[in-house]
């Protein structure tokens, strides 16, 4: 899984300087994506795709997030319904496992950045651009303090995940 992070910059010319830095720095056509609002053209900036301007990862996680919350209450009724039937030790301990798991998952979601495109909606109606880069986790800081460097103008949005499979 890569992290997407995320910058705004006030017009198409600063981000432009940096898209072609981050280039010469060896990052992808394929790693960078831009978004602005649609009577804003941005020239050879590299656009994103329709999967990343809709924040199809942010519906993707929503939807998954739901369904897991349904089996799960589905599966906990359906075991308190064997427990009043038919209890034993195997129930306390498949509790447990189940509770040890919540707690596990819990503890690796949150370590998971999770930063939205509607988070920039804002900024966007005013005219500001946006840029991701698609980067492997190790690449993170570097990629922040690459802009950082040369253009206090950016502002660091922040870092979520995204997927190459899933093309979002």
């Amino acid at each position: 899984m890569k992290r997407r992070v995320y910058f705004l910059f006030p017009d198409v010319r600063s981000t432009a300087r940096v898209v072609t830095e981050l280039r010469e720095a060896g990052f992808a056509e394929a790693q960078l994506h831009t978004v602005a609002r649609d009577d804003i053209d941005l020239g050879d900036l590299p656009p994103a795709t329709p999967a990343q301007r809709s924040d199809l990862a942010h519906r993707l996680e929503d939807w998954l997030w739901g369904g897991n919350l349904a089996l799960f209450f589905v599966l906990l009724a359906a075991w308190v319904v064997w427990m009043a039937m038919a209890p034993s030790w195997w129930s306390v301990i498949l509790l447990v496992l189940a509770a040890a798991c919540v707690a596990l998952g819990y503890a690796f979601v949150r370590r998971v950045p999770d930063t939205h495109l509607d988070e920039f909606a804002t900024a966007l109606t005013h005219g500001e651009i946006l840029l991701m880069v698609d980067v492997p986790a190790r690449r993170v800081r570097e990629v922040e303090a690459l802009v950082a460097a040369h253009h206090p103008e950016a502002l660091t949005g922040g870092v979520s995940w995204t997927m190459d499979l899933l093309h979002v």
